[in-house]
């Protein structure tokens, strides 16, 4: 089953300042975006109070989904 990415609106205008300030860090975070969203289970799963969500390391920045 695929998943579908859903963004806010403030989330979009992030991106859209990302993908001109520093188009190869946007161009990372577009791929690995993909690579989570066809396999949900890559990141790292995280304990405590964030337990639920994982996270991936994309260059100097941590995401959690």
């Amino acid at each position: 089953m695929p998943y579908e990415l859903e963004t806010s609106e403030h989330l979009d205008r992030i991106f859209a300042k990302l993908s001109k300030k520093d188009k190869l860090q946007f161009e990372i975070l577009t791929r690995k975006i993909k690579e989570i969203l066809e396999n949900p289970q890559i990141g790292e799963p995280l304990k405590g109070n964030m337990a639920g969500q994982r996270s991936v390391h994309i260059r100097n920045f941590c995401l959690i989904y």
